[in-house]
């Protein structure tokens, strides 16, 4: 459709934990990195919209990592002018951007999602120093996120945490679109 490439997602079989990621790597033309960037014919998403809306803080990794697939109705990519020349009316080949829409099913449109992965460690080794078991890196790693979202408004919480012998290594973000 002239500047739009747009993707039945019901075409595609999807397992129930499958996330955006699964289902764009099954579509042709599609790649998706390792970092969870995305291309399409060979060409970079520069972001991922849901509904027309940005989501996951504007970074395209969330969005594939984190939205489940079976939730997704379309994917349209469209070459579009980025916001700034849209608003100018001037623009030159630097101000174009490819953008990512997903289509939600009617029953998803509103509602709560999430996810969350625990890894662990283990206790080996000389106990009498004071690391975990003699292994200071045999701590656990968390990945939390939740997001809630209708018509109007969104609200994402997203948490990590690394090793606690490491400084600076959790992160929380909150991302409020009321």
């Amino acid at each position: 459709k002239k500047d739009t490439l747009e993707y039945n997602a019901a075409a595609f079989r999807v397992g129930s934990n499958d996330m955006l990621e699964d289902l764009l790597k099954k579509m042709p033309g599609m790649e998706v990195g390792a970092d969870g960037t995305v291309k399409v014919n060979g060409e970079p998403v520069d972001k991922i919209t849901v509904g027309g809306k940005t989501f996951f803080f504007n970074d395209p990794s969330m969005a594939v990592k984190n939205l489940p697939a079976k939730i997704v109705d379309k994917i349209r990519v469209i070459d579009k002018q980025k916001d700034e020349a849209a608003f100018s009316g001037v623009a030159t080949n630097a101000d174009k951007e490819k953008v990512m829409d997903v289509l939600l099913k009617e029953e998803y449109k509103e509602g709560w999602f999430g996810n969350a992965k625990v890894l662990g460690g283990a206790s080996f080794g000389d106990k009498s120093d004071n690391t975990l078991g003699g292994q200071p890196d045999a701590l656990f790693n968390t990945n939390a996120m939740l997001s809630g979202y209708n018509e109007s408004d969104q609200l994402t919480l997203i948490g990590n945490a690394k090793n606690a012998n490491e400084p600076s290594s959790v992160i929380f973000k909150i991302y409020s679109d009321f």
